[in-house]
């Protein structure tokens, strides 16, 4: 009887131990759930510098980048830090947008601005940036054509013109060496406008796409006073680079003389950010309507005889 006593209590015993090694949580170090979370202990930073684009190893020291923290649809200033190795503490697993040649109120006048989207890590490094910053053509070259394809000049190969007539011409747009016209890598096009009278000319049509919300620097200016404007796109232009843009003018019922010379000007692809919602703007102008990175450029004159 005591035997069976004995059998019955270490079996008892070996229920307890099995059912309460059932109940212990699985030893799974590879589980992402179970590994410890350092992210507290550690003091990542970034160091900050600027290099022009296209001039190998030419520091821009005198600019800065404007820093936003982004926490769950909300966006913080930061302020801004030297781009002469300015740095800044972040915080591990932290989501930040860098804006390279941005200051504290403005993107920089002199070179366009460059985008990085940045989470801070989890290590124990300072890690070092570096924004690449082209700078700004203001004054690209222009040559206009005529149908024969001779280029234009006040005194030289004008376009004879009668009316409600069409006619194929040709432009030819081109930055200088280490220049870019349009903010690079942005997901936008340049506008290209003519500003011509309404009643000699029906209207200009190029082979690009057409822009039906034309830039307010160039609908507003001076030369737009009482004149038709009609934009097209054309794309970003660095370095040396250039395009040639085939576009028709079709005449009115006026004929045109030398008094309706057409008005080429363009405006460059840009970017700022909204001064209250810190929100990025991609395009023409910021939202007061001010004109962003070279605002409206004159290009030249398309002559008529």
């Amino acid at each position: 009887m005591k035997s069976n006593n004995s059998n019955n209590f270490f079996a008892f015993i070996l229920i307890v131990v099995l059912l309460f090694a059932l109940q212990q949580p699985a030893n799974t170090p590879e589980s992402a759930d179970n590994q410890p979370d350092y992210s507290d202990l550690v003091e990542p930073g970034v160091s900050f510098t600027g290099q022009n684009t296209f001039v190998s190893g030419t520091a821009l020291s005198s600019e800065y980048v404007r820093i936003i923290k982004k926490t769950d649809g909300m966006r913080e200033d930061m302020g801004t830090k030297s781009l002469a190795s300015g740095t800044l503490a972040t915080v591990p697993n932290q989501d930040y947008s860098f804006y390279f040649f941005f200051n504290t109120t403005a993107p920089s006048h002199q070179y366009y601005v460059d985008v990085m989207d940045y989470t801070g890590p989890s290590t124990e490094a300072t890690e070092s940036l570096v924004g690449y910053g082209c700078s700004i053509e203001t004054s690209p070259i222009f040559v206009s054509r005529n149908v024969a394809g001779q280029v234009q000049s006040a005194s030289a190969n004008a376009q004879a013109m009668t009316t409600s007539t069409a006619y194929d011409m040709e432009l030819n747009i081109k930055v200088h060496s280490d220049k870019c016209f349009g903010m690079p890598d942005a997901e936008g096009d340049n506008a290209l406008c003519f500003i011509y009278n309404g009643n000699a000319i029906s209207s200009i049509k190029a082979n690009t796409d057409y822009i039906s919300v034309k830039p307010q620097s160039v609908t507003l200016s001076t030369e737009a006073m009482s004149k038709s404007v009609s934009c097209w796109e054309f794309p970003k232009l660095s370095d040396l680079n250039d395009i040639s843009i085939p576009y028709t003018v079709t005449t009115g019922t006026t004929e045109p003389t030398i008094a309706h010379n057409i008005t080429v000007v363009a405006a460059d692809f840009s970017f700022d950010l909204n001064t209250n919602t810190l929100e990025e703007i991609w395009g023409y102008e910021d939202e007061y309507g001010n004109a962003l990175g070279a605002g409206k450029v004159a290009l030249g004159t398309v002559y008529i005889s």
